[in-house]
């Protein structure tokens, strides 16, 4: 074993002693009885460098996992020179180019991971030349060939994945029903047309089937409820339409299920309420009839939106734009997930959402004290609603390139939150590139401090002397500074009130002091 051939910034292999002939305790190195090297997992450790045929030396070994490091350049040739290999993990790294075309040498393969790298091109139908093969993951990456119709060659596959993908448009190729033993499924987002096939309800050992973000057309097949160990199903965000099949209740196993941003219409099945679903989404489209009983549950309300009926206690939205924008309230109600959550304080949230356009927006969800006001019976809860109205009239009015462009707010008298949705900073804070607040970040140039200086100065003498109504900060800090792609200077961390003075125009903006909403756009 050669560490020399790698780059260790972070020490992970200084236990790889070439002195020691027994390499069985060193990281990541598992051996079999008779000591000889079956498995090197490094997964993490940030190493880099040449993978030459050298680890190929080793004549017992089955298992390569390098998930999670920085490799990059070509698919290393040298390492289909291990004959024994049964899996083969190399996600998560750079590797780009071409797949390699004679993977098929690896004849022992039952895993194969290539995905989140940057491979591209088509795919070599040697990759349908591996018999023993179980999983296949292929996402994220760019590939742009055809649909690989070679895959339903691979008659013991059980996971494929294929998500993420730039692929020529085509329609799912029919080879795929071949794949019996299949439990796995994702195809979203990699450029599919045409139907849903049919012939998916060969595919009776299916667990989860992901379609979802692409450019599927027409009804969803009755046959696809024929999947009766199907837990997780996504068709979210393409073009079908007609009805929710009514035996939709047959899938017994189905857990989550999202339908979203397509064009289905009719009455909502109250079979639906047959299931025992955990997440469940059919927001976006056209519906109309009752809500299911079952489902007429808060914790489901998110899922309804965007139809044409709901429950007459669910929130009305209404979205105040305050430039010409693509955002859609439904379509930003339905992705407030908690897995978009990029910074939270008390109970407000900012979430970061990306719009079918492909432009990132940042969401501040903001608890309505009006509806808390509400249920406790306190006075003044007209007063606060006006102030909601006339602070997002005032920040609407605010037109500079070193102030947070508010694209427009979504609210509701029913809801217990409000939205503020800004344009999205990548480069987060001030604070954080200053104090490491989210990660690790190279240290700002002197140069680009001037800049944000000369920034956030510009953005205050705009709002102290040339905006329409002069507005005073009152809590101008390093996390209300945002910093944009090329590191421009936005103020923001506004106020949620505002106060007037004697005559009634707006003098100021108060700045919430905990700044517990306002930690990054």
């Amino acid at each position: 074993m050669k560490k020399e051939e790698w780059r260790d910034p972070h020490n992970a292999l200084s236990d790889w002693n070439e002195s020691h002939q027994n390499p069985c305790a060193w990281k990541g190195i598992s051996c079999d009885a008779f000591n000889t090297v079956t498995l090197v997992d490094l997964t993490g450790a940030s190493i880099f460098g040449n993978l030459t045929s050298f680890i190929c030396s080793l004549p017992n070994l089955t298992v390569l996992t390098l998930q999670d490091n920085d490799f990059s350049g070509p698919f290393p040739h040298g390492l289909l020179n291990c004959k024994r290999l049964r899996k083969l993990d190399l996600s998560s790294n750079h590797f780009a180019g071409t797949l390699p075309t004679r993977i098929s040498k690896l004849s022992e393969l039952s895993e194969l991971n290539l995905a989140f790298n940057a491979f591209s091109g088509s795919f070599p139908s040697a990759f349908g030349m591996l018999p023993k093969l179980e999983a296949l993951f292929l996402h994220g990456n760019s590939l742009n060939g055809a649909f690989p119709r070679f895959v339903g060659y691979l008659k013991s596959l059980v996971h494929f994945t294929l998500g993420n993908n730039p692929l020529r448009p085509g329609a799912v190729p029919r080879e795929l029903g071949n794949l019996i033993q299949l439990q796995q499924l994702l195809l979203y987002n990699c450029n599919l047309v045409g139907g849903i096939p049919t012939f998916f309800r060969n595919l009776t050992q299916l667990e989860w089937l992901d379609l979802s973000h692409n450019h599927l057309s027409g009804d969803i097949p009755a046959s696809l409820m024929a999947l009766s160990n199907l837990r997780v199903l996504f068709l979210n965000v393409n073009n079908l339409y007609g009805q929710i099949p009514a035996i939709i209740d047959q899938m017994r196993s189905l857990s989550s299920l999202d339908l979203s941003c397509n064009r289905l219409s009719g009455d909502i099945p109250t079979e639906l309420g047959h299931l025992k679903l955990d997440a469940f989404n059919v927001s976006n489209n056209h519906l109309a009839g009752h809500v299911p009983d079952a489902l007429d549950n808060p914790i489901y309300q998110e899922g309804f939106l965007g139809n044409q009926r709901k429950p007459s206690d669910w929130p009305s939205w209404k979205l105040t734009p305050f430039t010409l924008t693509e955002v859609d309230e439904s379509y930003i109600l339905c992705n407030l997930k908690e897995a978009n959550v990029i910074a939270s304080g008390g109970a407000a949230k900012v979430h970061k959402v990306i719009l079918p356009n492909g432009e990132s927006v940042a969401v501040n969800k903001i608890p309505n004290k009006s509806r808390t006001a509400e249920s406790l019976e306190i006075k003044g809860d007209q007063q606060e609603k006006e102030r909601w109205k006339t602070e997002v009239d005032i920040l609407g009015l605010i037109r500079h390139n070193n102030i947070i462009k508010l694209l427009c707010c979504i609210s509701s008298e029913q809801s217990d939150f409000k939205l503020l949705v800004y344009e999205f900073m990548p480069n987060g804070t001030l604070f954080d590139r200053l104090h490491g607040g989210a990660g690790p970040h190279e240290a700002l140039q002197w140069t680009t401090r001037y800049q944000i200086a000369l920034g956030v100065a510009c953005g205050l003498s705009y709002m102290h002397h040339d905006c329409p109504s002069r507005i005073f900060h009152r809590d101008l800090n390093p996390r209300n500074i945002l910093l944009d792609e090329d590191f421009g200077a936005k103020i923001a961390g506004f106020a949620v009130s505002v106060e007037l003075d004697g005559l009634g125009n707006v003098f100021a903006i108060r700045q919430m002091r905990s700044n517990k909403y306002t930690t990054i756009f």
